[in-house]
């Protein structure tokens, strides 16, 4: 494992020297290899069961700036550090044989803690690119040092049946928009091996690179893929517009985050992870404040053949919790909006628009709502956007739709009454107009 890394660092570094003019560190960067753990007292949750010596294998490797380490190290009784370290455990698999891996590290520490990190917000709500970018950028550059499309093959490989990262494996958005960020990486990460492939690694490395150091924490796609435009212009018009290309087939620019609501199941899709929908304190850089935090996607809800109404159902989970019993579920809120997206304005405070705002049946981790016709558009068609008001992090792990020709009297008939007042001005008698100001208490 020393050896390995050894070599692999040192060849890393010479890449990033040679290729980008980039040295990052002045000494040599701390490599910890072969490592376990011990705590006190002993966690007791799934993933962290010791050895019979006490010590716990851990199938990971992690990036830790010196900032972060601190924190880290007196949870787990490990020595402090004055310095950046790349951390490789041994588990199932010693993931210091994994060149791909030592590379990606090793470009996080380019990256750097200034970049990349956490949300952000836009017109469709929470932007959950940021963070995914990071990872993806880091499987670009260790897949394009290597000339090799997948990442992880043994590390990830000895872990996961689904194998390592493949970049040369189309993900776009909406279809693979993830809130995980090693899923969502997978969207810059596939784009930009394409770009490679179109225009040749010299280019497509150098181009990525510069419009990398531009970046910041919240970085967007769409903001990234204007960088990577503006860099490619700089060589040239054509390719310019065969990058442009590449970033739009790949939803990297001018994305619409809203996908069909379909029967899914958790356990039936490819990454198997389930939609989460974060508590207000969990979206690492956004504070959506009265409103609730929104789902990172929007599903549209379409009804072709004119039926009375649609029936949708979904489960939840409470998100993942280390130590401690689970939080209790709370039911999430559905917003609909018909024939366009709800979307969200944030001056001068934060409004979100919509038509109708529900908050569904709940019995034990189950919410369904009957919408009539009604409360489609005029084309049939609406978009729905989960928010979750006051409830912890929410999973959701499955949703059903259903074509009903009869309603129950409880369904939601978004018909809304219409008076008349003041001689004639006629008045629709809505309240709440869909607009909901974040600075307003009691929304």
């Amino acid at each position: 494992a020393e050896v390995m890394m050894y070599l692999h660092v040192n060849q890393i570094f010479q890449y990033y020297k040679e290729k980008h003019a980039c040295v990052r560190y002045a000494d040599s960067l701390t490599a910890l290899v072969n490592v376990q753990f011990t705590t006190t007292p002993r966690l007791n949750f799934p993933g962290f069961t010791p050895n019979a010596d006490g010590f716990i294998p851990f199938d990971n490797a992690l990036f830790f700036p010196k900032e972060n380490w601190e924190a880290f190290a007196s949870q787990f009784g490990l020595p402090p550090r004055d310095q950046d370290s790349i951390i490789f455990f041994q588990g199932q698999a010693d993931f210091a044989y994994d060149a791909s891996v030592i590379y990606h590290e090793y470009t996080h520490a380019v990256i750097g803690i200034n970049r990349l990190l956490g949300s952000a917000a836009d017109q469709y709500g929470l932007d959950t690119s940021p963070g995914g970018m990071n990872e993806g950028l880091a499987d670009y550059f260790a897949a394009t040092a290597l000339n090799e499309a997948i990442v992880g093959n043994y590390g990830i490989g000895k872990v996961d049946p689904k194998g390592g990262r493949n970049l040369s494996a189309t993900s776009k958005c909406p279809d693979q928009y993830s809130w995980e960020v090693h899923a969502q990486g997978k969207i810059i990460g596939s784009t930009m091996w394409a770009v490679r492939n179109a225009i040749g690694q010299e280019q497509a490395d150098q181009i990525m690179f510069n419009a990398l150091m531009l970046f910041n924490q919240n970085t967007t796609h769409q903001q990234a893929s204007e960088l990577i435009l503006a860099e490619a212009a700089m060589i040239s018009a054509d390719l310019e517009n065969q990058v442009r290309s590449i970033l739009t087939d790949y939803g990297m620019l001018n994305c619409v985050r809203s996908t069909p609501w379909v029967n899914w199941n958790v356990e039936e899709s490819f990454e198997k992870l389930p939609y989460s929908v974060s508590t207000a304190m969990n979206t690492g850089v956004f504070d959506f404040g009265s409103i609730g935090t929104p789902h990172n996607l929007q599903f549209s809800i379409n009804n072709p053949e004119n039926r009375a109404g649609i029936k949708l159902t979904w489960y939840m989970e409470a998100g993942q919790s280390f130590g401690g019993p689970p939080p209790s579920l709370k039911p999430l809120q559905l917003a609909l909006r018909k024939n366009q997206l709800v979307t969200f304005e944030y001056q001068p405070e934060v409004k979100v628009n919509y038509d109708e705002l529900f908050t569904a049946y709940y019995d034990n981790g189950r919410q369904e709502i009957y919408l009539s016709k009604d409360c489609l558009g005029d084309q049939q068609l609406a978009h729905s956007l989960f928010i979750n008001k006051n409830g912890p992090d929410t999973w959701i792990t499955k949703m059903q739709i259903e074509y009903v020709d009869e309603l129950p009297n409880y369904a939601e008939r978004c018909v809304h009454p219409v008076d008349v007042v003041d001689s004639g001005v006629v008045d629709s008698g809505v309240v709440d107009s869909g607009v909901v100001d974040a600075s307003s208490s009691g929304q």
